[in-house]
This record gives structure tokens, C-alpha cells and sequence, in this order.
């Protein structure tokens, strides 16, 4: 488990209310707009692997080694590497500690290492942070949460294709889709453009807005226990997970469920059956 291990360095991922907090106001002026460009890493988890050093700390119960390459054996697979009678994982697994310091870690590393070599102008002066203040002074901003990432930017107003081919916002993409091949890893789910949802919301011109989708089924379900009256509190739980996703824009909204916190807090360890 965790115990075992030091906590890890605090490491400030891109978020929703620190986008909300940036100031484009004065840069957006006639003839401008904002324009958006995304990615993903694919199973770049997998990709970023762990020396092998480490998979005795991640050991799996239950299966052995010899199992295991009988199995990858018969689906024609590579072979599995090591020659212990355990396995162990190779890859950061969800839960650990560690984990989201070294992805948010890397790719920032890989963003930093090609600013400070004038290979794009994403660097820590205009990055995102949870928990710092927002780039001012500056046209572009970028984001990154541990696989996924971002430009957002003010730039002149779509003309010609060749202006929109030098668009700064779309060059700094592409950019750093090369520095993270040239590290060794994938880009897909590419888009860009004036609508776009990036982690967890939706941006709409010069717009940020809460993820739309989810607030319907938040509604739907508030108002499914107003007509019944009586529910799970699993129930009531999940209707605040929900919106607690949806005010991740601004979580300090969040008070105003304060009341029904209590609430959930006073049943936490009674048994599951329908409260009034």
C-alpha cells in the first residue's frame, strides 16, 4: 500500500475554477476571438511504464509467473520479461501515491524542456495550475492534466486558410503534439476550434461553461426524489457526486449544499434503507 512509500512532491494539475480565473478581457478586442486546440495521450500510462526495479513493490496475489506465460504463450504474445515466480506490475497503478506526480511530472517536463529550447512558446510563465494564479499579460495559455492537453488563445478572426494555418494557437498544438512523439508517446483525439470541451467543461466562444450533459441527469435526479419522496441515501450521495462534478467551475457553489452534506454525514454508517 501507500504507507510504505514517502507522500510525493505536490504537483498543481490544470483545473476547471483556474480556467474560469483566466483574464483574456483585454486582449479581446475588435477583430479578435478565442480559439481552442486539445489532445490525449493514448494509454499513456502504459506508455510511461516503471523501471523494473519497481514491480516487486507492485506484486498481483494470486498469480504466478508460470500462469502467466503459459497464457501470453498460447495468444502468440512477447514474452514476459523477468525469470521470478511472481508478477508484478510495470505500470503506475491507479490508487498509488505516486502516480499522478509522475505523469503531470513528465509531460510538463516535456513541455518545459522544448519551450526552453524555442521550440514552442508553452512554458511554465503561461501554464495552468490549480492553485496558482492565472497568466496574465499573455495571449495563450496552456493546459495539462496528467495524458490530456491544451492551447486556449486569443487570435485574430478566422480570414484565409493560410491565416488560419498560422494561427498561433493551432501552430503551438502542433508543436507539441511533435515534442510528445519526439518523447515517445501518441497524440489522438485532436480537435480545434471556438466550441470545445476540455477537462470537464465546455468552452463556447469566449465562454466557459460546466459540462452540460451531466447537468441533465443531475436535474433528472433531483427530480426524481421530489416526485417519490423517499430514497436511498446511496441515492442522495450520488446526486451530489454529480453536482459535484458540474461546480468544479467554481467549488465553492458547493456550500449551498452544506445541509445535505450533514445530512449524508449523520447516515454515513447506518444501513442503506429509504429515508424521508
Amino acid at each position: 500500500g501507500n504507507a510504505g512509500w514517502q507522500d510525493p512532491p505536490w504537483c498543481g494539475l490544470s483545473s476547471l475554477s483556474n480556467l474560469a480565473s483566466l483574464d483574456f478581457s483585454e486582449e479581446l478586442g475588435p477583430g479578435k476571438e478565442m480559439r481552442y486546440a486539445k489532445g490525449d495521450i493514448p494509454s499513456y500510462f502504459y506508455v510511461l511504464g516503471l523501471p523494473v526495479e519497481m514491480a516487486a513493490f507492485f506484486g498481483i496475489p494470486g498469480l504466478s509467473a508460470a500462469v502467466l506465460r503459459a497464457a501470453i504463450a498460447k495468444e502468440g504474445l512477447p514474452p514476459l520479461e523477468g525469470r521470478g515466480a511472481g508478477v508484478g506490475l510495470r505500470v503506475a497503478a491507479m490508487g498509488f501515491s505516486w502516480s499522478v506526480f509522475l505523469a503531470q511530472a513528465v509531460i510538463e517536463d516535456v513541455f518545459d524542456e522544448g519551450y526552453r529550447k524555442n521550440l514552442t512558446e508553452l512554458g511554465p510563465h503561461n501554464r495552468l495550475r490549480d492553485g496558482v494564479p492565472p497568466p496574465t499579460g499573455t495571449e495563450l495559455a496552456h493546459i495539462e492534466y496528467i495524458d490530456d492537453f491544451g492551447v486556449i488563445g486569443v487570435v485574430s478572426e478566422a480570414g484565409s486558410s493560410d491565416e488560419e494555418s498560422l494561427c498561433p494557437v493551432l501552430e503551438n498544438q502542433r508543436s507539441a503534439r511533435k515534442l510528445l512523439m519526439q518523447a515517445g508517446f501518441g497524440v489522438h483525439k485532436e480537435s480545434y476550434g471556438q466550441e470545445e470541451e476540455i477537462i470537464g467543461g465546455q468552452f463556447y466562444r469566449s465562454w466557459l461553461l460546466p459540462n452540460q450533459v451531466k447537468i441533465w441527469s443531475a436535474a433528472a435526479m433531483v427530480k426524481a426524489i421530489k416526485l417519490e419522496r423517499r430514497c436511498l441515501i446511496d441515492f442522495v450521495e450520488g446526486v451530489l457526486g454529480v453536482f459535484g462534478w458540474y461546480f468544479l467551475i467554481e467549488r465553492g457553489a458547493l456550500s449551498v449544499f452544506s445541509e445535505a452534506y450533514a445530512f449524508c454525514s449523520c447516515l454515513l454508517y447506518t444501513s442503506p434503507s429509504p429515508r424521508d
